[in-house]
């Protein structure tokens, strides 16, 4: 994430970018690192993520066109060199590898334990998600129940205001009348 500020307004937004790939040779069936067909890298992702390729140290070159980097990246001197390099030492860590099989055996384990770290935290991640989903499902519920309440109420209020005005007419009709007759029996009134 990157944080972009502007002087004018002092504001801080925060926009996610898409890192690039990091590009990585195969190593073939015969032991030695090979450009081949670049069938693990999608044209998909060459274009919308990009590829970076490790030769290239200290640049911020991303590569956007597989077929480009396939036929011009993958000649460069640089790039020819960079493979040799890696064969290279290719070919001197498998000969150390008979010394360094109680240090690798070590980082492996460590590796192992690092992984079922990041796991469980993923585990606990995504059961915290799933109870926020579940909370945020519940609220949504009783939104949509406190609105339909609301609603059906302003509805009744309504309903309730419309016949006391029906029942207030009426009153003044019987009111009106009742008021005619005690004049015609002969009863004095008060007009109000």
């Amino acid at each position: 994430m990157a944080a972009i500020t502007t002087n004018a307004t002092m504001e801080t937004t925060t926009q996610l970018s898409k890192t690039p790939i990091q590009y990585e040779p195969t190593l073939s069936q015969s032991g030695e690192y090979l450009d081949d067909d670049l069938k693990m890298y999608t044209w998909r992702e060459f274009e919308e993520f990009g590829v970076q390729c490790p030769c290239c140290k200290g640049s911020k070159k991303i590569h956007r066109n597989k077929y480009t980097f396939k036929n011009s990246h993958c000649k460069t001197k640089r790039h020819v060199e960079y493979i040799k390099k890696m064969n290279a030492d290719l070919q001197t860590s498998e000969d150390d590898t008979q010394f360094n099989n109680e240090t690798y055996q070590k980082r492996i384990k460590t590796m192992k334990i690092q992984v079922v770290k990041e796991h469980q935290n993923y585990l606990i991640e995504k059961q915290r998600c799933e109870t926020l989903r579940s909370q945020l499902k519940d609220i949504m519920t009783e939104n949509e129940e406190l609105h339909s309440e609301k609603n059906q109420t302003s509805q009744f209020i309504e309903e309730l205001v419309a016949s006391n005005k029906e029942n207030s007419k009426r009153l003044k009709q019987y009111e009106t009348m009742t008021k005619m007759m005690m004049k015609i029996e002969g009863y004095e009134v008060d007009n109000e």
